[in-house]
């Protein structure tokens, strides 16, 4: 009625809503409650949170951020005051892997993991990886990346203008760079493409002790965790098509950087795989 008043007379507006004008009026002059105080303090911080994830953030890593920045508040008081302000997080379509094209004559590894059976107990016990493409008004970007499945961190990656095997060598060495313990006999886990059977590759991960699995052909599930982080980068980036090149490589890198050291996981008990990481180093 407040926001009317310059448009319709109090009495007016009294009589269509059924109200007296005197509790109107004690309305007015009533002091705000304690628990709108709190909704106001709370919403801003809301709304920090949200724009600083990219709005990348729903509810559920919300409320799990505002506890870990001391503000205690229920999942469900966080959802609706998102929606009273009409916020809401990127949604992820349905996962529907895609299959790599395999259909050459080169050796296959067996497959030594198995992302359902096998659970993995410390870093660098497992890595998987795997290539996508990300399209640009000037071409495609494909992006080489490894990731350690348990703590979710990109190790390694390359983003590149061809889907040349040294990409993928680059991407291997740069997860052995950045590994803050000795990797030995770490499990290396990919699908089926050329990339993965190339001789060179394959002398490199035999001369680190790195042992080759993959995935059976055509069951994209048996790299889901690969595929998984791909499904996800594509939703958050919340970009269909990059206007150039270079702005794709900048968007991804600064993507990538995001999700080792921020974004929560639901699996890591919302931890990013960086604070999961010192977290585990901190209590072996």
């Amino acid at each position: 009625m407040k926001e009317l008043s310059s448009e319709f007379s109090i009495l007016f507006m009294c009589r269509y809503f059924k109200v007296s004008p005197s509790g109107y009026y004690s309305w007015c002059s009533r002091p705000e409650s304690n628990r709108s105080k709190e909704n106001k303090k709370i919403l801003e911080e809301i709304k920090v949170i949200h724009i600083k994830s990219k709005k990348r953030y729903g509810a559920p890593r919300i409320h799990v951020s505002l506890k870990k920045s001391g503000l205690a508040c229920s999942k469900t008081r966080v959802a609706k005051l998102m929606r009273s302000e009409g916020l809401r997080g990127l949604q992820a379509k349905s996962f529907k892997p895609s299959t790599t094209d395999s259909n050459h004559k080169k050796r296959i590894s067996p497959r030594i993991f198995d992302n359902v059976e096998v659970t993995t107990t410390r870093p660098n016990e497992v890595w998987v990886s795997d290539i996508t493409y990300v399209p640009t008004k000037q071409g495609w970007v494909y992006l080489f990346m490894v990731l350690d499945v348990f703590t979710r961190k990109i190790t390694g990656h390359t983003l590149s203008e061809n889907m040349g095997a040294e990409n993928l060598r680059i991407s291997f060495l740069n997860s052995l760079r950045n590994s803050k313990t000795v990797v030995k006999d770490v499990i290396f886990h990919s699908d089926q493409g050329a990339q993965y059977c190339e001789t060179e590759f394959r002398k490199l991960l035999k001369l680190t002790s790195t042992v080759q699995s993959m995935s059976r052909r055509g069951n994209c599930y048996d790299n889901a965790y690969a595929e998984s982080f791909f499904h996800s980068m594509k939703a958050e980036l919340n970009v269909k098509v990059f206007e150039t090149k270079k702005n794709a490589k900048k968007e991804i890198e600064e993507y990538i950087e995001w999700y080792n050291a921020e974004r929560l996981h639901s699996s890591l008990d919302y931890m990013s795989p960086v604070e999961y990481e010192e977290y585990i180093t901190m209590v072996a």
